[in-house]
């Protein structure tokens, strides 16, 4: 299974981080009508871009919460399941609901302790893995799982209510693949 395209919408995004020799840092930004973020640009985004006090952080938690309203998909994938048959089909899950994650940032080494230094710009990579929620779904359930005709070919589509048995397994992994890395840029 290859996954090729996909976004999420957020309603909020939050920043907690302790920090040894000053103060502990939070902030929280809300998006009333959702932030639209694309997973394969690779680019910064704006409304994400923001400025963490400089200095030695025991813990650095980011949390967020995906937009369930005006009938959108919330976090949305597609790519492509190669069957027992050799068949490529494409596959597509659709999430509409509110999902709450919250993740605990790293360095690059691997380190909770992380040190932000106003003379070392850093960035940080939130990822999500697609692959990871899937895992646990057995290619008996994807071969045998329900096509829908989406833009005149048949697709795995996975949502609430088409697959609605992956769609359950799949939506429990949602944040069981979450990171966020700190790296010098």
């Amino acid at each position: 299974m290859q996954f090729t395209d996909g976004f999420i919408v957020l309603s909020s995004f939050a920043f907690e981080g302790e920090r040894k020799q000053a103060d502990d840092q939070s902030f929280q930004n809300e998006f009333s009508s959702g932030l639209h973020i694309d997973f394969n640009t690779g680019s910064t985004v704006s409304e994400m871009d923001f400025e963490i006090p400089q200095g030695t952080y025991t813990s650095i938690v980011f949390s967020f919460e995906t937009f369930d309203e005006n009938d959108t998909s919330a976090i949305y994938v597609s790519g492509v399941y190669t069957n027992n048959a050799g068949d490529k089909i494409p596959i597509i899950f659709d999430f509409w609901d509110g999902e709450y994650f919250s993740i605990s940032a790293e360095s690059e080494d691997g380190n909770s302790e992380i040190i932000l230094d106003t003379d070392v710009p850093i960035s940080t990579l939130i990822e999500l893995d697609p692959v990871i929620w899937f895992s646990g779904i057995s290619k008996s359930s994807l071969d045998s799982a329900e096509l829908v005709e989406i833009s005149g070919v048949l697709s795995i589509y996975i949502s609430g209510k088409y697959n609605s048995d992956i769609y359950e397994l799949v939506a429990d992994e949602l944040d069981k693949s979450t990171e966020a890395v700190f790296t010098v840029k």
